[in-house]
């Protein structure tokens, strides 16, 4: 079940992005951590839930024999009030693309843009880009973390 959380191919400005005690670790759901440095880490915090919960529900309904995904909605369910008050709601989305805020430890709000991928011939693999403004504060508060490069 973890290897549907994580992603295993890290690009090394994506660790800047992270507090520095969290640096190294597999990026997971939002939701697997129900805590409040999740909750802290997303500034439309509410936004998040109700966007995960919508497209864990449009994955069930395209595999709904598959059981280690039903054991991730039932331990997200259970382990997070947020998650579950979004989760009865029913509804159902595919996210392709948005912005998304991150407050970072040292650099405050970063905004990005992001654009969700499926692999061909395997719908449960996404590969999801963050892309900042070009001459935005959130591309020059990156090229500062990146130390000036």
């Amino acid at each position: 079940m973890r290897a549907r959380r994580c992603i295993d191919v890290r690009q090394p400005l994506s660790q800047l992005l992270e507090a520095p005690s969290d640096r190294g670790q597999a990026t997971q759901l939002p939701l697997d951590r129900h805590d409040l440095a999740a909750r802290t880490l997303y500034v439309e915090w509410p936004q998040v839930v109700a966007a995960t919960a919508a497209q864990l529900r449009h994955v069930a309904a395209r595999h709904p024999d598959d059981r280690e995904l039903a054991a991730l909605i039932k331990e997200l369910t259970a382990g997070s009030t947020d998650f579950r008050t979004h989760w009865v709601t029913g509804e159902v989305a595919l996210r392709t693309s948005g912005t998304k805020s991150l407050r970072h430890p040292e650099a405050g709000v970063l905004t990005f843009t992001d654009e969700n991928f499926e692999a061909p011939g395997d719908a449960r693999q996404r590969l999801v880009a963050f892309t900042p403004g070009k001459d935005s504060p959130t591309e020059a508060a990156l090229r500062l973390l990146r130390g000036g490069q």
